[in-house]
């Protein structure tokens, strides 16, 4: 049987994980500069859509929203939403591609001097609490959701571990490894 949809892996999604390692916290239209001088060109609207669904597959991480003011084509205004790589990133810049990052005058920006790591993981945690509240007082039906949520808490284990205390991560993976035994 063969699957429908798009395919979960995207060579343009690997290539925004790089240019997000290369500038440690970065907006969407960085990013795109970014990709047109470093690989092919890409459609705006494609970029954006990766970065949405990245953002689902935890690939990405956002972090914060910004409005600027200056002089832009659309108005005096812009929205910058700022991401991180998330738990799920795989990719990792290489050499040419930092050359590429300081030719374009762009510098890394270290993610723990940009955000609140506490405030974050708590963020993270309440969403994920609210999403075993919901399942856990369903039938068995919902066995595989669980088991999901019960992947991505020990995913964010493994990525907070160091820049958080994770134990109430912890206390709520083996809330869900419990209620998955019965």
């Amino acid at each position: 049987m063969k699957k429908r949809g798009r395919p979960r892996k995207s060579l343009i999604r690997e290539r925004m994980q790089t240019i997000v390692d290369a500038l440690g916290v970065t907006y969407g239209y960085e990013i795109y500069k970014v990709y047109q001088d470093a690989y092919t060109s890409v459609d705006l609207r494609s970029m954006y859509y990766h970065l949405r669904k990245g953002l689902v597959l935890e690939e990405f991480e956002e972090v914060g929203v910004q409005e600027v003011k200056g002089e832009f084509t659309w108005g005096d205004t812009s929205i910058r939403k700022y991401y991180i790589l998330g738990p799920a990133a795989k990719e990792r810049a290489d050499d040419g591609l930092h050359i590429v990052v300081k030719t374009l005058g762009l510098n890394y920006q270290d993610p723990n001097d940009f955000l609140d790591w506490g405030a974050f993981s708590q963020k993270k945690l309440e969403q994920m609490k609210l999403e075993f509240d919901k399942l856990k007082g369903k039938p068995a039906a919902n066995r595989e959701k669980l088991e999901v949520l019960n992947k991505k808490v020990g995913g964010l284990c493994v990525w907070l571990d160091g820049k958080v205390k994770i134990k109430e991560f912890e206390e709520l993976r083996k809330s869900i490894e419990s209620k998955l035994k019965i």
